[in-house]
């Protein structure tokens, strides 16, 4: 329902919005306060016909203020700000370490492939190699996350992928860089899925976009304090003997491994573990959930008979396909079009684009939340991405191209966090962690190839201006790929308006 005031004429609509949520999860309407104002989870007095004391017993309906309402609005967005501050910093650093490991072979590039003599085309074989542990170990992995709890499972892909992700420090050929890669996609699998899926267990589908928002700023936060570390180490850190490539995943490979006690201290598996929350917290938010999440399966095979997931590993697939094709090749395209341009200066740009990326992360994740829309506002950055990347290669003009290309990054990466919430929100219990680790399964296959192809069209155009134009094509598929599968796959969207109004707030 709409949370509102009572207010005079004229009074502003989002007036009401704001005292609903000041002090709790920004913009959030609890699901739980029905349309008559009375609280699913209200606590029954004894001796009324009918009636029993406790949580969880309803009374009949009755006409009560809209402050009540409001009141609930309150409560529960001090929830969820509370769950989000506890989990959502930790989780944050994690995929940091995870995403910073994963990407920082496109700096290494800058001067590793000099030393190793590796062409365009084998650097995007070991690149995109990666996914190929990840995509194999996808599903196996989240069904051991869900047997074992979040707390051990991630201690152990971090000691993995801390020791792994160093590796490539004693490595001095191709091969040697493919396997060290697949092994680090193999520890990896299980990371982001597993997170996706938990985060499912803790906040309602309403509020989750920008959950995930947090979460997926990792990717912005990994680039824009890894590009430059990763240049500065490459260019000035050779030490010993080894090279500042060398350096670089040592030094960013390592911390991965020290992470795994903290993860093992400070996660709960469930909001009925968490022992920072008290049994009417645990109630209360227990009923936040079940009010709004569908139960669509509860057996782990349940979501493979559901075609929407395949529709969603499709649009999942063209969308990672454009990020990883642009991401791991974006140090040597700007080296390219500015030959004369410092790695630490390349690290420097890099950086800024991101930054401005994780704005966008954040900022288009809330108007969503707010709009309680999913469809546009997935299609609208894709298309948005294609059409800028595009119009940059077509130009001919190395100003245009950088900036499309950081344009393009900002659309891509303002698009990640909506497209998990429509996942996310098909499924529940073992169903999400088998739907959830399919669709990334599927979709790391066209993260594998974006670097790929980027790499063996480069090398047989002798230019990157094809394989652009391929990202910028994949991207426009994911967006005619969100509307066509409608708002029938954003169930947050009905959560999220008024049943008389038919629209959410404006953002």
């Amino acid at each position: 329902m709409r949370c509102a005031l009572p207010a005079p004429p004229g009074a502003a609509r989002n007036a009401s919005m704001t005292a609903c949520s000041n002090g709790g999860w920004p913009g959030y309407r609890s699901p739980r306060a029905a349309p008559d104002g009375h609280h699913p989870l209200a606590r029954v007095t004894p001796g009324q016909p009918g009636e029993a004391a406790g949580i969880g017993q309803v009374r009949p309906p009755r006409q009560t203020s809209p402050s009540i309402a409001v009141h609930q609005h309150a409560v529960d967005g001090l929830l969820l700000r509370r769950v989000g501050r506890r989990l959502l910093p930790l989780l944050l650093v994690l995929y940091v370490v995870a995403f910073l490991d994963r990407v920082n072979i496109a700096t290494a590039a800058l001067t590793m492939n000099a030393d190793l003599k590796l062409s365009a085309s084998a650097y995007g074989v070991v690149s995109g190699s990666f996914f190929l542990g990840y995509v194999a170990f996808q599903v196996p992995a989240n069904w051991v996350f869900h047997r074992v709890g979040i707390r051990r499972w991630l201690a152990i892909l971090l000691t993995g992928w801390g020791v792994l992700a160093a590796a490539p420090a004693f490595v001095d050929t191709a091969g040697g860089l493919i396997i060290t890669r697949i092994g680090l996609g193999i520890a990896e699998a299980g990371f982001y899925p597993a997170v996706v899926c938990y985060l499912g267990r803790w906040f309602p589908s309403a509020a989750r976009a920008r959950a995930l928002a947090v979460f997926l700023l990792a990717i912005p936060i990994a680039n824009i304090v890894g590009m430059p570390l990763s240049s500065l180490l490459v260019q000035h850190g050779a030490l010993g003997g080894l090279a500042g490539w060398r350096v670089m995943f040592l030094a960013e490979g390592l911390p991965a491994a020290v992470l795994a006690l903290v993860a093992l201290r400070g996660l709960a598996d469930s909001p009925e573990r968490a022992s920072w929350l008290n049994p009417a917290e645990k109630a209360a938010l227990a009923g936040i959930l079940m009010s709004e999440t569908p139960d669509r399966g509860s057996s782990f095979a349940a979501a493979f008979t559901d075609r929407r997931m395949f529709v969603l590993a499709a649009i999942n697939a063209g969308l990672y396909f454009g990020q990883f094709g642009a991401q791991f090749f974006l140090p040597l395209i700007l080296k390219t079009l500015y030959p004369h341009a410092s790695i630490t200066m390349i690290g420097g740009v890099g950086a800024a684009c991101f930054t401005a990326a994780a704005l966008a992360m954040l900022g288009w994740s809330r108007h969503s939340d707010r709009r309680g829309e999913r469809t546009i506002h997935l299609a609208a950055p894709a298309l948005a991405g294609a059409v800028v990347l595009a119009g940059a290669v077509a130009s001919g003009s190395r100003l245009l191209l950088a900036g499309g290309l950081a344009v393009t990054t900002v659309c891509v990466l303002a698009a990640i966090p909506i497209l998990c919430s429509i996942t996310t929100a098909r499924w529940t219990g073992a169903a999400a962690a088998g739907g959830i680790a399919a669709i990334n399964s599927i979709a790391s296959i066209a993260s594998g190839l974006g670097p790929y192809v980027t790499g063996f069209v480069t090398d047989a155009t002798g230019g990157y201006s094809t394989a652009l134009l391929l990202i910028a094509a994949a991207l426009a598929c994911t967006g005619l790929g969100a509307i066509a599968l409608g708002t029938q796959a954003c169930p947050a969207a009905a959560c999220m308006r008024s049943p008389r109004s038919g629209a959410g707030d404006s953002g």
